[in-house]
Order: structure tokens, then C-alpha cells, then sequence
């Protein structure tokens, strides 16, 4: 449910009402909770913060994202990781009672804009991200100016260029940036590939997991999208009573190697 992509930190607002819905149900836990306390459909909301790596070009507009850490960036370009996202997780939970999430559970992953989308606060170029080819060829009777995308020829490859410096009639293999030739001496700079984030803005599914509880209400809960080999994990607390419409249950993202889930949320029981 939650991508396998890294998570730094849930919601502080999310991650404060879940805490004083903790100390609640801590105080007043007379009843005995077992799985079949867990039982109905429920409707969730999680938030979690994330990062995202942006490409800058040489004068500090980003061109793009930086997808992989084995990503071939540019003469000149840079990646600098923002960690300011923030993505919400919404959905459905059906609970059987016996400590099993069955059929009808499904959730909608709403990734941050910033994280696939160039920001109007990062100067971007007039195409951000780039795309590789570009599907624009060269001319010599065009005006280029910097952050333009064309597909030249070389030795009969096609190959894609950046303009780096306004230009007219200056072919990309007559002034090409290298490690030692940058801007102003220089006008085209080769892109290798594509630089969308690969983040969609939403992702949709099922899913499916289990739950198991311990007579104070805590307990966990795990969650497999359809087709998935792994998921993510809960710590659950919930609550008592009523075992009906309007239940809460806490959920607190359990974190492991290669897969940080510090995500925080509550299920509520609406049938």
C-alpha cells in the first residue's frame, strides 16, 4: 500500500491526534480486544512525508528530476534531494473478524505534485522535465534558447541536446559542452535520458493482509497489494468499544531495512 520507495516522517497533525487517541483509549481499556474486535468495513487515512531528487541545470533552473542513482546527468547538471513532500494514502479496509483484511479492501496513493511536476519555485526551464528524444530536430533557421530540446545526428546516431546559451544557426556538434568546455563557451549540452521522476500522480489497488491483536488493543496489521510480494506493516491500536459505526483504530507505519514506513493514520468503522 505504501510505495517501497524510502519514507523520512508521518504527519506531525496526523501523529498528534493519533497519540491523544492512544492516551484515550489506554485510559479507558476495560473490555478484552481480540480480532473479532477488528470487523466491518472501514474507511482510512494516512499522511506521510517524503523526498524527491531534483535537477538543476548550471545556472541553478531545474531541468528535471533524477530518477536512479545510476542516472548519467549532464556536463554541469547537479541533483539536489528535497525532502519537503507530502503524499496521503486513502481507502478501504474489510476486516473478517478472524484477523484477515479480505476482498472489497483497496486504497489511492496521492503523490505531492513537486514530486513528478517541475515547481514554479525551482525556475524551471520552458521543458522540464526533458525528455530524451525530444521529437524536435535541429534547424538552423530556429532561435534556440536555453533549456531547448532537439535531436541532432552524430556519426549516424540520433542524439539529443540541451541548450545551455541562446543561439541561431550553431549546430549542437559545433559547440558541445565537455567536463572541460562549459557555458559561455559553449551552447549544446547532451542529454543522455529522459528526466521524469517516474512518480505518478496517483496509484490505484487492492489489496488484501492480516491483523492480529492483543487483549490491551494494540497489535498489528499487515497490508499486500493485489499481485504484490510484500506490503507494509501497521502497529495498530484499537478501540473497545462501540464494536460498531464510528470504531477507531489507530495506525502507525512499522519501519524496516530498505523500506522506512513512518506513515500515521486512522481507520474508521463505517458499516
Amino acid at each position: 500500500m505504501i510505495p517501497s520507495r524510502t519514507r523520512r516522517s508521518g504527519s506531525r497533525q496526523l501523529a498528534a491526534a493519533i497519540l491523544l487517541f492512544c492516551f484515550a483509549a489506554a485510559s479507558g481499556l476495560h473490555a478484552q480486544v481480540t480480532n473479532a474486535s477488528v470487523s466491518g468495513t472501514y474507511t482510512f487515512q494516512l499522511g506521510s512525508a517524503d523526498g524527491y531528487n531534483v535537477q538543476f541545470n548550471m545556472f541553478g533552473q531545474q531541468v528535471g528530476f533524477c530518477p536512479s542513482g545510476s542516472y548519467k546527468l549532464p556536463f554541469g547538471y547537479y541533483c539536489y534531494f528535497n525532502p519537503t513532500a507530502s503524499d496521503l494514502t486513502t481507502g478501504t479496509l474489510v476486516a473478517d473478524g478472524k484477523g484477515n483484511i479480505v476482498s472489497g479492501s483497496s486504497f489511492i496513493n496521492t503523490f505531492d505534485p513537486q514530486e513528478y511536476q517541475c515547481a514554479k519555485k525551482s525556475n524551471p526551464v520552458g521543458v522540464c522535465p526533458y525528455k530524451v528524444p525530444s521529437g524536435k530536430v535541429w534547424s538552423s533557421t530556429t532561435a534556440y534558447v536555453v533549456g531547448t530540446l532537439v535531436d541532432y545526428t552524430v556519426s549516424g546516431k540520433v542524439l539529443t541536446f540541451q541548450a545551455v546559451k541562446n543561439s541561431t544557426n550553431v549546430s549542437p556538434s559545433s559547440s558541445t559542452c565537455t567536463a572541460t568546455v562549459r557555458p559561455p563557451n559553449c551552447i549544446w549540452d547532451q542529454v543522455y535520458q529522459s528526466a521524469a521522476s517516474g512518480v505518478p500522480s496517483t496509484k490505484t489497488d487492492t489489496m488484501t493482509g492480516t491483523y492480529t491483536t492483543q487483549s490491551n488493543g494494540s497489535g498489528v496489521m499487515q497490508i499486500i497489494p493485489t499481485g504484490a510480494t510484500s506490503g507494509s506493516s501497521f502497529s495498530i491500536l484499537v478501540q473497545p468499544a462501540p464494536l460498531a459505526v464510528g470504531q477507531m483504530v489507530a495506525l502507525q507505519g512499522m519501519s524496516f531495512i530498505n523500506n522506512e514506513n513512518s506513515s500515521t493514520g486512522t481507520a474508521v468503522r463505517v458499516k
